[in-house]
């Protein structure tokens, strides 16, 4: 069984050409339970990873909030020509503006779009390979796969594996499902009160470390810098990467990460100025 879509739902099921792969499927139907039934889009086959970078420039300005940046993305995928490319070119060109558009928006925004529309992103903005979702196709058109939209209410652990209550979408009944194994696809646990770094457990309870206001990261200034439970920028410490999603939102590839640390570096090696 596993738990969540997005990328990470690709992962158990890239072992389909294996025999430990084929074992399991014989023996168990895996399922799939979320609360909406959503998967990673396919990488086009053969496509390059071309940007339609200058044709989004134009709507930048006024995407300032979560409806209008998924607006904007709807209307230039629709307006696009299929010689020249279709809605995952826009999606790459609004790459290198997303961090721009995030930090435009009002925090109510950002509230709202991570609330309603962060799982229609995730599963568009991080795609898998083309041959991964043929397999995935496969194994649902067979019933080797089943997909259950619904909640997870209950987990009771078991010798052999676990039974798991679901409230299926839609339905105020409860079920349950017998499982060997449950699967987390859900991602990096965003949420530092939730992390089992102790660093940042320890920087969170000294106070030095405050948890951003929407939980999905440490609160950073601009020049990702740590703020801490007083509201005060540390001059030494800073924070990179998935940590610092809340104050940038795209610093979760290892390509924003390297452009986000490259920068960081140059601040930190700037001459100090003058006293004067």
């Amino acid at each position: 069984m596993e738990r969540g879509a997005g990328i990470d739902d690709s992962d158990p099921w890239n072992w389909t050409d294996h025999g430990r792969r084929r074992n399991l499927a014989q023996r168990v139907r895996p399922s799939r339970t979320d609360r909406r039934p959503l998967s990673a889009r396919p990488t086009a086959a053969g496509a390059s990873p071309g940007r339609d970078s200058a044709n989004c420039r134009s709507g930048i300005a006024v995407a300032d909030s979560a409806q209008r940046l998924l607006a904007l993305a709807s209307r230039k995928g629709a307006r696009r020509n299929p010689e020249r490319g279709d809605w995952r070119s826009v999606i790459d060109g609004l790459r290198p503006h997303t961090q721009a558009i995030w930090r435009s928006m009002p925090s109510e925004s950002r509230k709202r779009f991570l609330e309603h529309a962060r799982p229609w992103w995730d599963i568009h903005r991080h795609r898998m390979a083309p041959e991964v979702e043929a397999k995935i196709r496969a194994l649902r058109d067979t019933g080797q796969l089943q997909v259950v939209p619904g909640h997870i209410l209950e987990v009771f652990g078991k010798a052999s594996g676990a039974s798991v209550r679901i409230r299926r979408r839609g339905s105020a009944e409860m079920s349950q499902l017998e499982v060997s194994r449950i699967i987390s696809c859900r991602g990096v646990t965003s949420d530092p009160r939730q992390s089992a770094n102790p660093l940042v457990a320890q920087l969170l309870a000294k106070g030095t470390a405050r948890v951003d206001p929407l939980g999905i990261g440490l609160d950073v200034n601009d020049d990702c810098a740590l703020i801490d439970a007083a509201g005060r920028a540390s001059g030494h410490i800073f924070v990179a990467g998935p940590m610092s999603q809340a104050a940038f939102w795209e610093v979760i590839a290892i390509p924003d990460i390297r452009v986000q640390a490259a920068s960081l570096a140059r601040r930190l090696t700037e001459p100090a100025p003058l006293a004067v």
